[in-house]
């Protein structure tokens, strides 16, 4: 019974994690989530040791369990592994494409074009939180049906425990341009087009390109944020 307390205590913060309700800074109160969820403090203590061990948690001196920020270095090392790994899925993806994982691609880039569309009516164009959503969705979907087409489940839950990390900080920017949703849009196509036909060294060019195009754009909102921080400034993010 107790391990399934501590798995229903790690699923919930965990979620808040990936949703963005747990940011950076953030404090866990092991009574506030043993109230939260009804359970008593001893799950909760040990989900939050699980979720240390894996690095979505850290302690500080003093006391206390915080969600930690994540160093440049953090998020060079964490887009080094998901190049290595979601280079090499898209690699077994596209030397033998099943349909149903092709029409599932097709399914979550179309979703992406149509949140752009949306976000073109509004006014201003990045300020829509639900539209957002949409594409934060769509876009863990695209990533999450490469993944198990490859078939490989550790590198599955690898990716996705790092996907999680960098959206940990990517809450904070979220209100992105347009413009720079296009791109990346344009980058899913480009890889499902390789995919497609077979082309393999075509697929993982697009995929690689794409885990750089996403890495460059959290170092520059790590870079604004510091400078921010360090002026006593908020950071805006800019078309």
């Amino acid at each position: 019974m107790s391990g399934v307390l501590k798995n229903r205590v790690y699923s919930h913060i965990y979620e808040k994690l990936s949703n963005g309700e747990l940011l950076p800074g953030d404090r866990l109160s092991g009574r506030a989530l043993a109230k939260e969820i009804g359970v008593s403090p001893i799950p909760v203590r040990d989900a939050i040791s699980q979720l240390r061990n894996e690095g979505f948690i850290e302690t500080r001196r003093g006391g206390g369990a915080f969600v930690p920020e994540p160093s440049y270095e953090d998020l060079m090392d964490i887009y080094d592994q998901r190049e290595a790994l979601e280079c090499h899925a898209v690699e077994r993806v596209a030397t033998s494409p099943h349909e149903t994982d092709l029409a599932d691609l097709d399914n979550c880039v179309e979703e992406l074009s149509q949140v752009i569309e949306s976000l073109d009516t509004t006014r201003p164009p990045y300020h829509d939180s639900t539209l957002l959503d949409r594409w934060i969705r769509a876009d863990a979907a695209f990533h999450d049906t490469l993944m198990r087409a490859a078939g490989n489940q550790r590198s599955l839950k690898t990716v996705l425990n790092l996907r999680i990390k960098t959206r940990i900080f990517g809450t904070q920017v979220r209100y992105k341009p347009c413009g720079s949703l296009r791109r990346t849009h344009e980058e899913h196509r480009r890889i499902v087009e390789a995919i497609r036909n077979h082309d393999v060294d075509g697929a993982r060019a697009a995929m690689s390109e794409h885990i750089h195009s996403g890495c460059r754009a959290i170092l520059e909102a790590h870079r604004r944020k510091r400078v921010s921080m360090d002026d006593g400034r908020s950071v805006s993010e800019e078309e």
